[in-house]
């Protein structure tokens, strides 16, 4: 869809990722790993951001970010562009590396700063790569769980340590054991409680989103602003694609297997409001696994039509006045 707006302000925490183009892997060898990490340390510096975990897999990367200059943009445009030089040079290739913008999700720090290192560290595991966190040489758990020097230390460990104790060598043991949790008991993704697609956080957290950003301008695009200025409802969400279609709102919400509107209804529903994926199911008669679909699909399309993305930006733009 259209170019995203990056909420920033300081002190912002982000969870990042960004995967290569066609799922193809973007970290072929160790050294491309080494050469992606010289260039989040050359971030850092510039930047002066802080960096609270990572994972470097095959095909993607987990970061955790705070951005005490609130410039997440570009940040993120200096690594990921540093690095995508760096990959086509060495292999002789042209073109995009990785699919699309890189996705920042807004993290309310008070509550998730500990679950997010938590799940990033247990990515390897998840992904079959390893079978304990400890044993993956990409991530930072081993910063969090070892001796090492922590003064030359590329992530910012002490803010999470001093959840267990003040004293070191404690709390490293006691970060390892929280990892270790994970592993065996049934915890839940912190993602479960993601608001708007991008926003981790309660709704306390989103009225102080609110005040900090409340005389900037989102412009023509679709941005995160948008979505946090007003509550738009899935009702309204149908009636605005139906006029934009020159379509009934039942024809737009009627199960059709070539019903493009209807699509186009409910990714705008996912997209616009803070409604659930079973709540939004409920005006199309599908479960929310059938609106996670749908979404995915329409999702696809648009990374690769400017028409399509085009169109939705004119659908925000006509109707939903924020």
């Amino acid at each position: 869809m259209a170019r995203q707006l990056r909420i920033q302000y300081p002190g912002a925490l982000y969870h990042v990722t960004s995967r290569g183009n066609e799922k193809k892997d973007i970290f072929q060898h160790d050294s491309d790993r080494e050469k992606f990490l010289a260039y989040l340390k050359e971030a850092k510096e510039r930047y002066k951001l802080l960096l609270y975990a990572y994972a470097l897999m095959d095909n993607h990367y987990h970061l955790l970010i705070e951005t005490p200059l609130a410039n997440i943009a570009q940040i993120m445009h200096y690594i990921n562009t540093s690095y995508t030089v760096y990959f086509n040079r060495k292999n002789s290739r042209y073109g995009h590396l990785f699919q699309g913008r890189y996705k920042a999700i807004l993290v309310d720090k008070d509550d998730y700063l500990l679950e997010l290192s938590r799940y990033i560290h247990l990515n390897p595991v998840r992904a079959n790569s390893v079978l304990r966190p400890e044993e993956y040489r990409w991530s930072s758990h081993r910063d969090y769980t070892q001796s090492i020097d922590d003064e030359s230390s590329l992530v910012h460990v002490e803010p999470i340590l001093e959840y267990f104790s003040s004293q070191v060598r404690v709390a490293k043991h006691e970060y390892g054991k929280f990892v270790e949790e994970g592993l065996t008991d049934r915890i839940r993704s912190p993602f479960d409680h993601l608001i708007s697609d991008s926003i981790l956080g309660d709704h306390d957290f989103l009225d102080r989103i609110k005040e900090m950003t409340k005389n900037r301008e989102a412009g023509e695009e679709l941005s995160e602003l948008r979505k946090i200025k007003k509550n738009i409802t899935v009702p309204e969400v149908i009636e605005t694609t139906s006029t934009f279609y020159k379509r009934k709102p039942y024809d737009i919400t009627k199960r059709s297997r070539n019903n493009h509107e209807r699509k186009m209804a409910i990714y705008l529903s996912k997209k616009l409001t803070l409604a659930t994926n079973s709540e939004i199911g409920t005006y199309f008669n599908i479960k929310g696994s059938g609106v996670s679909h749908q979404v995915r699909q329409v999702s696809d399309t648009v990374s690769k039509s400017r028409r399509l993305r085009n169109t939705i930006e004119r659908i925000v733009n006509s109707y939903f006045k924020v």
